[in-house]
């Protein structure tokens, strides 16, 4: 049990992207990547590249002890659900009653700096989005000139002048 209490998340080391498999996988299949893993990455294995597959060997034992315990691996989904949650829902609650306490004039200058910077970034874009278009409009309205021009060659219904 101590040892889940030090269990932590950690998105650079998710344990079902290292193990290489979905979240929804079952205890079996667990045990079957686990056991090609280990294989691959076994020190006796690999003897060129001791200290790495010593390292591998170790993470993918940890992952496994995890993840193949029903109940360890309900405690790192439920760290994990909380990562993403938090990570995707907002600033947590105490951040939010200090923004309420009003911003100091610091703050709002950088907001209003921000501001700046995001109405030029707006700006910038539509600017560069009516410049390819008309770029796109402009290579359109050439290639059917050239077609035209290739077309009507030497018929005699060329619209334009002949020298």
């Amino acid at each position: 049990m101590a040892q889940d209490r030090a269990l932590q998340y950690d998105p650079s080391t998710d344990y079902y992207h290292l193990l290489g498999v979905a979240p929804s996988a079952s205890i079996d299949e667990i045990n079957r990547v686990y056991r090609q893993r280990a294989k691959q990455v076994h020190p006796d294995l690999n003897p060129t590249r001791q200290a790495w597959a010593h390292q591998q060997f170790q993470q993918i034992n940890a992952v496994h002890t995890v993840l193949s315990d029903p109940g360890r691996r309900a405690h790192y989904d439920n760290l994990r659900l909380a990562y993403y949650s938090q990570a995707f829902s907002g600033p947590p609650v105490s951040q939010i009653n200090a923004r309420r306490a009003g911003p100091t004039i610091s703050s709002r200058r950088r907001h209003q700096k921000a501001e700046a910077n995001n109405r030029r970034i707006i700006i910038w874009l539509i600017w560069l989005g009516i410049s390819l278009s008309m770029c796109s409009q402009l290579e359109n309205w050439h290639s059917s000139i050239d077609t035209n021009n290739y077309n009507n060659y030497g018929s005699g219904n060329s619209s334009l002048p002949r020298h």
